[in-house]
């Protein structure tokens, strides 16, 4: 009897922690000390608080938003690289994991770092939990003016991990928060959506330094002509049918179509105008189930970049490129 007990809170146990939600790991995560002795020490607190893959993933992408501060003074005006010099590629390979060594625990010694030390930090604390981890490097869309670039350039880097034998995307850099530039500033901002993306969202923000994930193969010319999209979009909230990509190419007072899928009834639609600040709603729109249908026409008050919102937040910016004759 007492086996059977023993037996029963032991399978008890394990399906709480394979049961453990995002928001739960993430509570439990917030709690922890900002500062660990190691990334090894913090790696065997996760190890003990979580059992699946997924908790423990979870755990160190949110422990790495919450704590490391995205380094502006760093990305602005970076350190020009120390050159490496060796005799075999056995040296090399010796001193290149010394460097990334010594970078890493600089990042977590100090909480703060850009893109590349949030990746390379992921991935030791990951696998030091006993996860299968990469990190993965290539360009990456943030501002209205990468919409419709002619080239694509490496100035990203992220993580993919195993997770119940399939590979995720997740960001941690852009999970921690976001960067004003004008002020050169960095601020905190938790954003979950970075974790698991689907890689038909993700590679629509990410390209992959050569062009292929894993079996997957990213349409480079896709990714530079795709719209800047939000955190709705990126979801699954909603998904933008038309256009089918984000450089729309028209003629003055010429109508643009758009269908939206997952936007109610009753959902308030508008779009940006030239004027600062200034935006209009869509009046006259068709819903067919769960698709919404409208058009807006691109006269003189449309600015070049042009942002859709429903209920007054943004899901996804486009370059209007009008014809000249």
């Amino acid at each position: 009897m007492k086996k059977t007990v023993i037996l029963l809170l032991f399978l008890f146990s394990v399906m709480q922690f394979q049961a453990q939600t995002a928001k739960e790991v993430d509570s439990i995560v917030r709690l922890y000390p900002k500062n660990f002795s190691s990334t090894e020490q913090l790696a065997q607190k996760i190890k003990s608080d979580f059992r699946t893959e997924f908790g423990k993933a979870r755990a160190i992408f949110s422990w790495l938003a919450y704590n490391l501060k995205y380094d502006v003074k760093a990305f602005l005006h970076p350190k020009p690289l120390k050159v490496i010099t060796y005799k075999t590629e056995e040296e090399r390979q010796r001193k290149q994991r010394i460097v990334i060594d010594k970078r890493i625990d600089e990042a977590f010694r100090k909480r703060k770092g850009v893109c590349q030390h949030y990746s390379e930090l992921f991935d030791r604390i990951a696998s030091q939990a006993g996860l299968e981890t990469q990190v993965n490097i290539g360009d990456a869309k943030t501002r209205n003016y990468d919409i419709g670039r002619k080239r694509a350039r490496v100035n990203h880097a992220w993580n993919s991990v195993k997770i119940d034998g399939v590979w995720r995307l997740i960001d941690v850099t852009w999970g921690a928060g976001y960067v004003d530039f004008e002020e050169e500033k960095f601020y905190f901002s938790f954003n979950p959506v970075y974790f698991d993306v689907a890689p038909k969202i993700f590679f629509t923000e990410h390209y992959p330094e050569k062009g292929i994930w894993f079996d997957t193969v990213v349409d480079k010319e896709e990714f530079l002509k795709a719209p800047l999209i939000n955190t709705n979009i990126i979801n699954g909230k909603y998904e933008i049918l038309e256009p089918k990509t984000g450089v729309i190419e028209t003629c003055l007072n010429e109508k643009v179509a758009f269908k939206i899928v997952n936007v109610s009834p009753d959902s308030r639609i508008s779009y940006s105008l030239k004027k600062e600040n200034e935006t209009a709603q869509v009046i006259t729109k068709i819903q067919k189930e769960n698709v919404v249908e409208f058009e807006i026409l691109i006269d003189r008050k449309i600015p070049r970049y042009l942002t859709l919102f429903v209920n007054g937040k943004s899901i996804a910016t486009f370059k209007i490129s009008l014809y000249r004759f």
